[in-house]
């Protein structure tokens, strides 16, 4: 007789934990989409194309102010290490990284801190091999400043195999 005064609790258990487990899901999912988009604090800039290894790919800012973005070695190649530099002529700024993705094909997100002194920033990233042969990549340098985090996108082309 007591297990029947429990039976209506026990129904309720299971769909009430999978509520529960979907609204968690939605949360993380919502969280993890919002941290990797423009919009949340964020302005994003129209891309630009520029070879950032055959040239210096420079915007004015909308405070005004210069930034430039260059890397090394021309051409580009997937697998091969490159070597990032940001200059921002003006207003500095606390944090700035580099995050490629390709623009017609899901590659995933390559993050690339770069440290610096405000103006100055270096660092290091590598770019994975695509396996369809030349590929339109986007680096994004998102600069962090006390009113937000700007990004700004350059396009740019890179042959799956080349010179070695």
């Amino acid at each position: 007789m007591d297990s029947d005064r429990f039976t209506p609790l026990r129904k309720h258990r299971l769909p009430a934990l999978a509520l529960l487990l979907a609204v968690a899901c939605s949360g993380v999912i919502a969280f993890k989409f919002a941290a990797s988009r423009p919009g949340n604090g964020d302005q994003a800039l129209t891309p630009q194309r520029c070879d950032p290894a055959a040239e210096r790919c420079a915007t004015t800012l909308p405070d005004g102010s210069r930034m430039t973005l260059s890397m090394t070695p021309n051409p580009v190649r997937p697998l091969v290490p490159l070597q990032l530099h940001v200059t921002l002529d003006e207003t500095p700024a606390e944090r700035v990284e580099v995050v490629f993705t390709g623009v017609h094909m899901d590659m995933g997100e390559q993050r690339a801190p770069l440290a610096g002194d405000g103006r100055q920033f270096d660092g290091q990233a590598m770019l994975p091999i695509c396996t369809t042969g030349a590929m339109t990549w986007a680096a994004t340098v998102r600069l962090t400043r006390r009113g937000g985090t700007l990004a700004i996108p350059f396009h740019f082309d890179v042959a799956a195999r080349g010179p070695q």
